[in-house]
């Protein structure tokens, strides 16, 4: 009916004191509640607006220019490809060509094509791109900003192995995927603070049933010959003492005697530490057509 129930209490001093209506509290606390989850859906549309206006007017992170993947595959690739890209404000790129359109570098090619194309996250342009020429089967991994201290150079002979098999056999997507899913664990790892270099590379991972598929075939392998041979030697018997491998008279030993004949010794020096650094590690880097340091490698498949 609308009415708002009065609660009073007695204080110590002996005055009556009326408390709040507790409708109106509940109506108040509603308000609150109500007010914080606007507030929060607020703050998360902005983040998200922020975050694909960072991308507006850029060129997609996975591009086929060389007709190699379904529409299927890009789609699926480009949803990957963005959430990397956004989880870690780092832009994360696979471009398929046919031929470099002139270019006589594969190197420049790349650099051009992340700088010219807007690519790269912040002031910095951080990012990394994975191009692939399947005329020239070649490919190259260009960083710019974050992406060169995220992407050191033995991290990219590591990176590497991950996807060229996949390139090697014409599994395009199947390479993008791999490309892909490597950046997102070197990109977690940097963004810690202690990205991937010489003497702090991830482990690689165990597969139990290629040991045991290798391990089955050296039993085959090895067990096969044995088994023949086994075989082909049914005539031998086993003794239990020497004397059935005697033939004649056996010599017979009086004296034995333990001589030094001679003394050789070899000393190497060990070398000592003197406190200075080994050297290694880190990225090379180079500058592009367009100013930007960039680091990366490249190869063929």
């Amino acid at each position: 009916m609308g009415l708002d129930l009065q609660v009073c209490c007695t204080v110590p001093c002996g005055h009556w004191v009326c408390c709040e209506g507790v409708s109106a509290l509940k109506r108040r606390t509603s308000i609150l509640c109500l007010s914080l989850i606007l507030l929060l859906a607020t703050v998360s549309f902005l983040s998200q607006t922020a975050l694909a206006e960072s991308r507006a007017g850029k060129m997609p992170l996975i591009i086929d220019n060389a007709g190699v993947l379904s529409s299927s595959e890009i789609s699926a690739l480009t949803e990957k490809a963005q959430e990397i890209s956004r989880t870690y404000a780092c832009d994360t790129a696979v471009v398929f060509v046919r031929g470099l359109s002139g270019y006589s570098s594969i190197m420049a090619y790349t650099d051009d094509f992340f700088d010219y194309n807007g690519y790269g996250y912040n002031g910095t342009r951080d990012g990394v791109m994975l191009l692939v020429d399947v005329k020239g089967r070649e490919y190259w991994i260009s960083t710019l900003g974050f992406g060169i201290d995220a992407f050191t150079d033995a991290g990219q002979l590591y990176l590497k192995d991950q996807f060229v098999s996949y390139l090697s056999r014409g599994d395009w997507s199947g390479a993008a995927d791999a490309f892909l899913s490597g950046c997102d664990r070197f990109l977690h790892q940097a963004r810690n603070g202690n990205p991937y270099d010489i003497g702090n590379m991830p482990r690689k991972n165990f597969n139990l049933a290629l040991l045991l598929g290798d391990v089955g075939l050296g039993v085959l392998l090895g067990g096969l010959p044995l088994h023949k041979s086994k075989k082909e030697m049914k005539n031998v018997k086993e003794q239990r003492d020497a004397e059935e491998y005697i033939y004649g008279k056996a010599p017979v030993l009086t004296q034995r005697d333990d001589r030094l004949l001679g003394r050789h010794v070899t000393r190497i020096p060990i070398p000592r530490d003197t406190g200075g650094s080994s050297g290694g590690g880190g990225s090379t880097i180079h500058v592009g057509s367009s100013g930007n340091t960039h680091g990366g490698s490249g190869g063929h498949f």
